[in-house]
């Protein structure tokens, strides 16, 4: 028979309790206690077994004839007092079943643990570097759109990613090298975690509770455990080669880092998420700029920024099976998975490429505002939210036909944008007035500018 662990795994009792932790506790006892009365049930019958005489061996003979009844009186002896040990069991077995009644109304007691998913958004304030550094993100609460926390973080705060089972958001910090770690519950940073030099994009493995960040200035990702808080690896990529942006398939646990080399060439790395290796570089276009992973087809996509092209990486075998021309001076480049569908922001002749993820073919170029720079699709509404940061609007795609429905005058100098598509609300960060729009969905207006820092940069989103 198996024994149960005492404490159970995770518990620390010097550390103190909660009721879940002390329910627990009291679980296992009452199992220890049930494993000792099944070992007296067992000894008893084996006692007359050994009485009878048909406790035997592998042979059929007798293990000890000696314990063997010699009449009829001492069978009846054996037999009393076996009856008189179970009754000392059936009592304590009802003494254990009211202690467990107990322990199940104390369960009942114990409130249930609050959802992860809080409808906040995290807005990084970079401020001006070396001028009025603001260094906070500030928490919005998506019900009433307001800020309801400010967080002072890291110097220089470049991006930031949430896990929403985890409840935490990671920031880095660029100018001091470090990762800011807020508890979205308490709004307070919990921990501040030392990583490679100027820290700058990040991706978040949810499966794995893997963060991993892109250090550009000593060429490395460095792996956070989001259990520990705690760099667990340093993986280099190529030196000199500049990595500018990462993403993550929780798939198949791969990380993809794009690496500027020159001009007309540039390689995307490919991390082994289990050992924290670069098992594989993949040629690309010259200098690419953003990179996306559709985890249903396990495709990879690269915006080229130098030579106008998309390059589509097959995640299975770490090759380009496709280059794809776009428009002028590609940027952001991000996949409706619902559609198949990827769409590319060319800031330099102000249009959004439609490629279709089967065919790797450009079926529309959508004509947008003034330098499209970001793209938010809604894969529930199939809504495309392109950022226009010179006209300071943002264009609104039909994802069934490519067309331009609704054009959104926002803040000054947008650079960001985030869905929900739980609420069906778009949010855009305003470099130049320090706000964030908040955009309907349903009737394409702005229905809430919210202020925030000082040049708010970039923003994540919990659902």
């Amino acid at each position: 028979m198996s024994f149960p662990n005492i404490p159970p795994e995770g518990i620390n009792p010097i550390e103190g309790l909660d009721s879940g932790q002390v329910a627990l506790l009291l679980l296992a006892s009452i199992a220890f206690e049930e494993l000792g009365l099944a070992h007296l049930i067992n000894a008893e019958a084996e006692k007359l077994q050994g009485a009878i005489g048909t406790l035997v061996n592998q042979n059929g003979q007798p293990i000890n004839p000696d314990i063997q009844a010699g009449s009829l009186a001492e069978l009846l002896q054996v037999n009393r007092e076996v009856e008189k040990l179970l009754r000392t069991v059936i009592k304590k077995e009802m003494l254990l079943e009211f202690k467990f009644e107990n322990v199940l109304d104390l369960i009942a007691t114990i409130s249930p643990t609050p959802p992860t998913s809080t409808n906040r958004i995290y807005v990084v304030n970079v401020g001006e570097r070396f001028s009025t550094e603001d260094d906070t993100v500030s928490v919005i609460d998506g019900a009433t759109n307001t800020v309801i926390a400010t967080v002072t973080v890291g110097s220089s705060p470049s991006d930031v990613v949430v896990n929403p089972a985890t409840n935490r958001i990671y920031v880095t910090n660029s100018d001091d090298d470090t990762v800011s770690v807020i508890d979205g519950t308490t709004n307070t940073v919990i921990a501040t975690i030392p990583v490679g030099q100027v820290p700058g994009e990040m991706a978040l493995n949810p499966v794995t509770n893997r963060i991993y960040v892109v250090n550009h200035g000593d060429d490395t990702v460095s792996v956070i455990d989001g259990a520990t808080n705690t760099v667990i690896a340093t993986v280099p990529v190529p030196v000199n080669n500049d990595p500018i942006n990462i993403a993550v398939n929780p798939a198949t646990n791969r990380i993809y880092v794009p690496n500027f080399i020159v001009v007309s060439l540039g390689a995307v790395s490919v991390i082994d998420g289990a050992t924290n290796t670069v098992i594989a570089t993949v040629p690309v276009g010259g200098d690419p700029q953003e990179v996306v992973v559709n985890p249903v087809t396990n495709r990879i996509y690269t915006s080229n920024f130098n030579s106008g092209t998309v390059s589509v990486i097959d995640g299975a075998t770490n090759t380009v099976i496709a280059t794809v021309p776009v428009g002028g001076n590609p940027q952001e480049v991000v996949v409706n998975p619902v559609t198949n569908r990827i769409y590319v922001a060319n800031e330099n002749d102000d249009t959004v490429s439609v490629i279709d993820g089967a065919t790797n073919i450009v079926i529309a170029t959508v004509p947008v505002g003034q330098a499209p720079v970001e793209v938010a699709p809604n894969p529930v509404t199939n809504r495309i939210y392109v950022v226009n940061i010179i006209d300071d609007t943002v264009s609104v795609i039909d994802g069934a036909t490519n067309t331009v429905i609704a054009t959104v005058t926002v803040g000054s100098s947008p650079s960001d944008a985030v869905v929900n598509p739980a609420t069906n609300r778009i949010y855009v960060t305003n470099r130049d007035d320090d706000t964030v729009s908040v955009i309907d969905g349903a009737t394409n207006t702005v229905i809430a500018t919210v202020p925030v820092g000082d040049n708010p940069r970039r923003l994540a989103i919990n659902l």
